[in-house]
């Protein structure tokens, strides 16, 4: 019997041994509950099977997040937004800063899939659609105008109202739209009808309407003209730009938009990208930030499109201009989730290398978790910083952001 109990005994040794160094391998994210009575922190671990997104350090009660906790690779991970793929799942092993989705039937059936691709992430992926009206990727279970025609401004918060409760009640946090290019000669159906006046007077109702619903709005394409001569799908293009074609944009800082979308036309005139497709024209970024003043999201068009992809001659070098010019949320819907691996580990040689600011990253990074209404947190040098998501209009609070 001694002989027998010993042998268990140590069977169950070994068999501990081994089951507390398989948990020790099992991905986690460390979320602590501040105690404010006393100097220590009362801390427990909560797993998620998600090994992207080890070592983050964050407070779930108060949404708070240390952003030197972040690795290099989940920050990049953050700042891209992938195409919903056919299995209706992104693999978990990675950090997702977003997912666009399109048309998929019925309600039930985009509710099923923004589940899928969010359950478990400690940091919730940004959620997006092209809900412009022409082209209605919830037609399925809800119709709705185009911007041409929408006749005055209360029609354009009425359909900014319309188009926030349905994309808020499915999961939705981020609407590409409106559209604020003055002319579409392409589509004939994409932007208000009107002048560059009466473009921005619509596109602001719209902005409120939908903010007021508590859905991001984009507005796009900046810096105008897009839509247009050449389609930039599919080809480079050139445009002059005038002050009527940026106005609506200037309008919609001045309305808190939450966030404007760059596109990949060469642009000359009263905004110059110097002779590169403006979504990688640090010119083109630096009067967003600097003269109109905005503190919202800087979104680029699908990097996939022909007139971004036709100007470089390999992904690398587009990759990194992409970053380097000063873009937040970097839009690779090629489907291929290989692809955004190949891009998250060459920004990050890049960074790494000297060749990209790690500083750009950070305020990316940090505007983007502002926007999931997350507080920031940074230390160095001794000193602590907290960027706090912001009291300005609009769902995002992203725009206390100071730089």
């Amino acid at each position: 019997m001694d002989k027998k109990y010993h042998l268990a005994a140590t069977f169950l040794l070994v068999f501990a041994i081994v089951t507390v160094q398989a948990v020790g391998q099992t991905a986690s994210v460390k979320t602590e509950t501040p105690n404010t009575t006393s100097n220590e922190t009362n801390t427990s671990e909560k797993a998620y099977d998600l090994t992207g997104y080890q070592g983050i350090r964050l407070y779930e009660e108060n949404r708070t997040i240390y952003l030197d906790s972040i690795g290099l690779k989940q920050k990049i991970g953050l700042m891209t937004e992938t195409w919903r793929l056919n299995s209706g799942r992104i693999s978990q092993d990675d950090v997702m800063g977003g997912f666009h989705l399109g048309g998929l039937g019925s309600r039930e059936s985009t509710m099923e899939v923004i589940h899928n691709y969010s359950q478990g992430r400690p940091i919730e992926p940004l959620v997006s659609m092209d809900m412009e009206g022409c082209g209605n990727p919830i037609s399925g279970f809800m119709k709705s105008k185009s911007l041409d025609e929408i006749k005055n401004v209360s029609s354009a918060r009425r359909l900014g109202e319309k188009h926030g409760s349905h994309l808020r009640k499915i999961g939705v946090d981020i609407n590409y739209a409106p559209v604020l290019d003055v002319n579409d000669t392409i589509w004939k159906c994409r932007s208000f009808e009107g002048d560059y006046r009466e473009t921005a007077e619509k596109g602001c109702a719209y902005i409120r309407g939908l903010q007021s619903e508590g859905v991001m709005a984009t507005a796009k394409h900046f810096p105008g003209e897009t839509l247009t001569g050449k389609d930039p799908h599919n080809k480079i293009k050139h445009v002059n730009l005038t002050k009527e074609d940026t106005y609506p944009f200037r309008k919609a800082v001045e309305c808190n938009v939450s966030a404007i979308m760059i596109s990949h036309q060469i642009t000359t005139g009263v905004i110059d990208s110097n002779g590169k497709p403006a979504s990688v024209s640090r010119n083109v970024v630096r009067t967003l930030r600097e003269e109109y003043g905005f503190k919202g999201l800087i979104v680029t068009d699908a990097i996939n499109m022909g007139g971004i992809d036709k100007y470089y001659e390999s992904e690398k070098k587009k990759y990194l201009a992409l970053f380097r010019a000063g873009n937040d949320f970097i839009l690779n819907l090629a489907g291929n989730e290989q692809d955004k691996k190949e891009m998250v580990k060459f920004v990050a040689q890049a960074v790494r290398s000297g060749k990209l600011d790690k500083s750009k990253i950070d305020r990316s990074v940090t505007r983007l978790l502002n926007a999931r209404g997350w507080t920031v947190v940074t230390e160095d040098d001794n000193r602590t910083r907290v960027y706090r998501p912001g009291r300005l209009p609009g769902p995002t609070n992203i725009n206390s952001l100071k730089e």
